[in-house]
């Protein structure tokens, strides 16, 4: 089943997922999504979208000093900052501290907090984390009482949380759902003969083979004259773009989730969009070039 956000995964995580919650909350069409966040979040009985409450929602906001949260949540007597984290470490060791003392210095403000955003099997180890970076270091729970006193709230809030609230009306939000329970919040086990392939040295040596593949295939098409770019790669591919003579633009390479699905990592992807300005030819002829043989379906052999 296609997934969004296996899709369009490339950049790191923690700043996709964020994106998408800021998209939520941004976009009108998600008014009963922001309601319902913002009833649990704030707790003040109230439900109001993000326009009814009148707050600006921005990304990576920078402070020279400070750092730069998640996402910040603006409103005229109010300001949240998320921090959002699956499995890295606080930055330099003083990130929570760090983002206290950007709610200091807006002490004109009386709603300010500071959400830490992670999966619930690891609220307890950030918590650690979070009281070890203020001095005195007090257990969580009366740093968060001294914080208040300052009228600062420090909130964890979970993933299956954040989540369950938000629900999966929305095919956009449901395959956020799918992307964040599947890469971070299921167990994962290994049966018998994946422990015994994971131990031997087979898979990492087809692996080598694979993307040596890759870079003999770049390296006859240039040699031939076909304009190639530069490899790029992530957990998912290891592949390159190249250009035909007619116009039209291809990428060829190793993709996991095809593999996955078709029974061989190698794939040539043509897209339209790709070749807004090339002469109209049909993929066939384009593969008859001799770029690419025994084509059968969508799998390349």
């Amino acid at each position: 089943m296609f997934n969004l956000f296996e899709a369009i995964e490339g950049q790191r995580s923690e700043d996709l997922t964020t994106e998408v919650l800021a998209y939520v909350l941004q976009s009108p069409r998600f008014h009963n999504e922001q309601k319902l966040f913002f009833a649990m979040l704030l707790k003040d009985g109230e439900l109001k979208s993000t326009l009814d409450r009148s707050f600006e929602i921005n990304t990576q906001v920078y402070d020279v000093k400070l750092g730069k949260p998640d996402l910040e949540i603006r409103g005229e007597d109010l300001l949240i900052l998320i921090e959002n984290k699956f499995e890295a470490e606080f930055s330099q060791g003083t990130q929570v501290w760090r983002y206290v003392e950007i709610l200091k210095k807006e002490s004109t403000i009386p709603k300010r907090k500071l959400v830490l955003l992670c999966p619930n099997y690891s609220l307890n180890w950030y918590q650690s984390k979070a009281s070890k970076q203020f001095e005195p270091n007090l257990p969580i729970e009366d740093r968060c009482k001294e914080l208040a006193k300052e009228g600062i709230s420090l909130v964890f809030l979970s993933w299956e949380k954040l989540l369950q609230t938000l629900g999966t009306q929305s095919p956009l939000i449901a395959d956020l759902n799918g992307f964040v329970d599947s890469r971070y919040l299921k167990n994962i086990q290994f049966s018998e003969s994946e422990i015994k392939l994971m131990f031997s040295k087979s898979v990492p040596v087809l692996l080598e083979k694979i993307e040596d593949t890759v870079n003999k295939v770049k390296g006859q098409l240039s040699s031939e004259g076909v304009t190639v770019e530069r490899t790029g790669q992530s957990r998912f591919f290891y592949g390159f773009h190249l250009l035909g003579d007619k116009g039209l633009k291809a990428w060829f390479g190793y993709h996991r989730p095809s593999w996955a699905k078709e029974g061989t990592p190698f794939i040539l992807q043509v897209r339209k969009e790709w070749s807004e300005k090339a002469e109209a030819i049909p993929l066939a002829d384009f593969l008859r070039e001799g770029w690419v043989h025994d084509v059968a379906h969508t799998r390349i052999n």
